[in-house]
Formats: structure tokens, sequence, C-alpha cells
């Protein structure tokens, strides 16, 4: 009993080293801690960016089938498609703007009018980082040679981010295409 009341009634504290060595150790966990704050902040921006690059990608697919199913009309000049659409009952066209890089879809709306572009991917269903394009688009063809008009194929449709890297495309790579059966053909 005794000893235990010396023990609650010793006023030694620490010593100057042992305070030292504690601070000294406090500092290099922060520092290891501090140093790994910026890498884990570029790895989960790059897996967002990865993660936005694939779900507008995939939207740019479905607008795509959605717009071009029930087309007719459909004829393809220098990359561009430019086709009737019954869903606005007028001609449409769908082209990528050499200075943007990004994917559109113009109507007329009336006759010698200019064009009234959209992003066929909206702002809002995509990231402002990314950009939806294509190298080019064309028939399937047929084994003879020929072209089959009831089938429109986008090759190499891809996303790439400001500094136009590729943050997604489809499987294939360079040599991936989409192909889109036309309902009205």
């Amino acid at each position: 009993m005794n000893v235990r009341r010396q023990k609650l009634n010793n006023r030694k504290g620490f010593s100057l080293t042992e305070l030292l060595v504690a601070v000294l150790i406090l500092s290099m966990v922060s520092a290891v801690v501090a140093g790994g704050i910026p890498v884990a902040r570029d790895a989960y921006e790059k897996v967002t960016l990865s993660a936005n690059a694939q779900v507008t990608l995939s939207t740019a697919i479905s607008a795509l089938r959605n717009e071009l199913c029930a087309a007719s009309e459909v004829n393809i000049d220098s990359n561009a498609v430019e086709y009737y659409s019954p869903s606005i009952q007028n001609y449409s066209k769908i082209c990528i703007d050499g200075s943007d890089i990004k994917l559109y879809l113009f109507s007329q709306n009336e006759e010698g009018a200019p064009p009234v572009g959209r992003l066929l991917v909206s702002e809002k269903a995509r990231d402002n980082q990314l950009h939806v394009t294509y190298e080019s688009v064309g028939f399937k063809k047929k084994s003879d040679g020929s072209d089959d008009k009831s089938i429109i194929v986008f090759t190499g449709l891809k996303v790439l981010d400001n500094d136009n890297v590729t943050r997604s495309e489809l499987e294939g790579g360079d040599t991936s295409v989409l192909e889109i059966r036309l309902i009205a053909s």
C-alpha cells in the first residue's frame, strides 16, 4: 500500500530528452501522412476521370443508337452522317466540330437557316474535361465490297480529356467499331 501511495505522490514528469523524442516521432509521422495525401488525391482523380469517361462513352453510344436507329434517307459524307429524323421530323447531321473535337447534332429548322447545334452528349451528362470523338463513319461493307446501307459503322469512337489523352474507348482500340442497324432501311 505504501508503494502505491509513493507512486501517486511522485511529481516527477518527462525529461526534456523524452519530450524531444516524442515530438520528433510525431513530426515524422505527420510528414509521412502529409506526403501521402497528394498521392491519394491524384489516384482518386484518375479513378474518377476514368469512371466518368466510361459513363460518357456509354452515354454517347446510347445517344447515337437512339438518334440513328429510326433514321431514314441516310447519307454519309466526309465523316458526317446526314439523315431524316422522324423524332423531330426534320433533317439532321451528326459530325465532329474540328475545333472542339466534340460530337454535335445539327438540325435544320427552316429552309436556308443555319443549323442549330447541340451536344449529342449534353453538358449535364458528361464531365466538362471530356470530349467524345470518332475517327471515321461509313456504311458497313458487304462481302462483294459494296455498301450495306442498313448498317452505319463508327470507327475509333473514344473519349478524350482536355489534353487529348484517350480516357475510354470501345474494346479493340484503333480497330474498334460501333455498328448501328437502321430500322427504317
